[in-house]
């Protein structure tokens, strides 16, 4: 059982690494930056994450 959420946590973060390397080669290497600020501050905040999904949504 412990492998399978290895796998899934190394699935996650290569996805969420290609998804972040597509948004930062696109130019909105600012707006992804104070996004990800604004979650890392107050993860929980809804208008926050709704903040970061925007700006990955373009």
């Amino acid at each position: 059982m412990t492998w399978l959420a290895i796998v899934a946590a190394l699935l996650v973060g290569i996805s969420a690494g290609f998804i972040l390397c597509s948004v930062l080669t696109l130019g909105r290497v600012d707006d992804v930056l104070h996004a990800l600020a604004l979650l890392i501050e107050d993860p929980t905040d809804p208008a926050r994450v709704q903040n970061a999904l925007d700006v990955l949504h373009g």
